[in-house]
């Protein structure tokens, strides 16, 4: 039950971190500042419910390790394991994780867009701490360092690119309802300009993290196999990526309506991968290696 629970919350924390930074960083680095604010109230439910999961989760984790340290329930109420768990590496890692995501539910509430800048620095410092829990960081020396660098890398890229989808989606929508907006082609140029980088960071960063952590492989494991099933549907949402920028967006101009309404479908397609790839990657996060 306890497994479960830790891939359950990890899938949780994962999806609403990069959903959060990903839509902060759409609506501050590449929407227009006279359109910010139309497109945060279309964002503010989804932002509010994810800065909530994303509280919940982390405190969630951390009670749940407290349980799994000692094996019994009853650590919940037992101050002494819980100070414990705070002194080990995952609590040094998780003590801010839970902190920040607990400031970043009161900066989201806060008016202004100083705060929702400093919402964005705290939602990447996030990430990064949870490069420092995982796998990445199973290594002492030079590799430590490198993995976690590389997992925080590969994390953050994958957060503009799977975050952004979400913006993206409600412009093209949008873009589709009224045809005179051209918000979202302009958005959505930026977004692909910066996604490419993204992406070919996500996948190198992938294959930096899987020799960092395991070496050259020399036989396939549980673990092996779950990067594999996530490098698959990476390779998916790549392929609807390219579909969407250099098949669909040529054909605007000719059948507006039509390749916004398939643009659309390919970016549903594409979130619903990036999920699969999240849920795989809780998985396997809780697997050793070998």
């Amino acid at each position: 039950m306890t497994d479960f629970l830790n891939i359950l919350l990890r899938f949780f924390h994962f999806s609403s971190l990069l959903l959060l930074t990903g839509c902060l960083t759409y609506l501050m680095l590449l929407t227009p500042a006279g359109y910010r604010n139309r497109l945060e109230i279309r964002l503010s439910p989804a932002l509010r419910s994810s800065a909530g999961v994303a509280l919940f989760s982390a405190i969630a984790l951390f009670a749940l390790q407290t349980v799994m340290m000692s094996g019994e329930i009853t650590a919940l109420s037992q101050p002494d394991i819980w100070s414990a768990v705070a002194g080990t590496r995952f609590g040094h890692a998780w003590l801010p994780e839970m902190i920040l995501a607990a400031v970043s539910v009161m900066l989201l509430r806060a008016g202004g867009e100083a705060a929702r800048y400093l919402l964005l620095v705290t939602l990447i410092l996030q990430l990064i701490l949870t490069a420092m829990t995982g796998h990445a960081a199973m290594h002492d020396g030079w590799r430590g360092v490198a993995g976690e660098v590389s997992q925080s890398l590969h994390v953050l890229a994958a957060a503009f690119w799977c975050g952004g989808l979400y913006p993206l989606l409600l412009l093209m929508q949008q873009g589709q309802r009224d045809p005179q907006d051209n918000t979202a082609a302009l958005t959505m140029m930026k977004f692909s300009r910066y996604g490419h980088w993204a992406v070919a960071l996500v996948i190198l960063s992938g294959v930096s993290n899987t020799l960092l952590i395991s070496g050259i492989p020399r036989h396939f494991s549980f673990w092996l196999t779950g990067v594999l099933v996530k490098s698959v549907l990476v390779a998916a949402m790549v392929m609807l990526a390219l579909l969407n920028r250099y098949w669909l967006v040529p054909r605007f101009r000719q059948s507006p309506a039509e390749s916004r309404r398939r643009f659309i479908r390919l970016t549903q397609a594409e979130m619903g991968l990036a999920l699969g790839a999240i849920a795989v990657v809780s998985l396997f996060a809780t697997l050793s290696p070998g």
